[in-house]
């Protein structure tokens, strides 16, 4: 177990280089739990989990190529809590965002730790609590937007009528490096219909880090971010998962609301057919399909832009190939040997 975890630990270590100026943002965002809510870490049935997702967005709109985000990461319920109900995790990640045009690439590992109290000797109500630090770099080719007017530009706040360009505004700040902590809480409840329900609340930006390339920038303000899903049996074989997220960061927010089918089509495989629909207030309408085999869950994801990108994107958004994993390792028992006496 802790070879490959070893390995995989390896492979994240390996992507993490560099970092731009917005913050992602991912339909299936509940295949991303690091970058939802620290106290996730850790906060499911297994050994250890891995998981990814690759979003393609833009890409008829973009001058050089699309906005492209993946991330990858690894969580384990690692120990034994201060009682034997309850449990701590931790988990690491990264993700590479990348702007298009001017290669503005933001590049960030995160780490966190999760503390899960079971509120009843059964587990069937969890109250986690997590911390997570990120850090990062952000870095922009300057040669290929020697050209892109910055924000004081466009505002005709330049003195002299001069205008400067990423040469002489930002390069001093290229390659800047970012922290960022992360605190959040989460509550889960298994009901006795076989019903589940999750809903957490996270407090992002908490150092409150210098956030730009250009001097005199303000620093970043607090991330909020709220979640709830419910899951429930609705007829035989078919299960119906309704989920509400929310973000805000100042004045800017962010609301997508899903509706999610799952249908059991062979329970001897543990085989789940998956499909549904969102809607990202103001922006874009979701469409989701996915398969759930025993421990693997794949899902793929639309955005039909619905927001005033529809005619410089010819209405298509977003695509995303999300992945989970959860493995299990257990001991195998030792059995003693046993003499059988001949019959007489």
């Amino acid at each position: 177990m802790f070879k490959n975890l070893t390995i995989l630990l390896g492979i994240i270590c390996f992507f993490i280089q560099d970092l731009k100026a917005q913050d992602i943002h991912f339909t299936s965002y509940d295949f991303s739990p690091l970058t939802l809510n620290p106290a996730l870490v850790g906060g499911f049935s297994g050994s250890y989990r891995i998981g990814g997702i690759y979003r393609d967005q833009w890409r008829s709109a973009a001058v050089k190529g699309a906005y492209s985000t993946p991330t990858i990461h690894v969580d384990v319920p690692i120990i034994r809590g201060l009682r034997k109900q309850d449990w701590v995790g931790i988990g690491v990640g990264v993700f590479r965002d990348q702007s298009s045009q001017y290669r503005m690439v933001e590049t960030k590992s995160f780490q966190g730790v999760s503390y899960h109290l079971s509120l009843d000797k059964k587990q069937n109500r969890i109250l986690s609590f997590g911390i997570q630090n990120g850090t990062g770099n952000r870095r922009l080719n300057l040669r290929e937007g020697r050209d892109l007017l910055t924000e004081t530009v466009i505002l005709g706040q330049t003195a002299n009528n001069e205008i400067p360009t990423l040469d002489n505004q930002l390069i001093t700040q290229e390659g800047s490096n970012l922290t960022d902590w992360v605190g959040g809480v989460v509550f889960s409840s298994y009901q006795r219909n076989l019903s589940f329900i999750r809903a957490g609340f996270s407090v992002g930006r908490i150092n409150r880090a210098n956030q730009a390339f250009a001097k005199g920038v303000d620093r970043q303000k607090l991330k909020f971010t709220a979640f709830a899903l419910y899951d429930t049996p609705i007829a035989g074989n078919l299960f119906l998962t309704p989920s509400l997220m929310y973000q805000r960061t100042g004045n800017n927010w962010e609301t997508v609301a899903q509706v999610k089918t799952s249908y059991l089509l062979s329970e001897a495989k543990s085989l789940y057919i998956n499909g549904g629909l969102g809607y990202r207030v103001g922006d874009a309408v979701q469409f989701l399909l996915g398969v759930d085999i025993k421990d693997t869950k794949v899902q793929l994801a639309y955005d039909l832009t619905a927001s005033g990108y529809t005619a410089a994107t010819n209405s298509v958004g977003a695509f995303e190939l999300a992945v989970s994993y959860v493995g299990k390792v257990y001991k195998k028992p030792k059995i003693d040997p046993t003499q059988v006496c001949p019959r007489l």
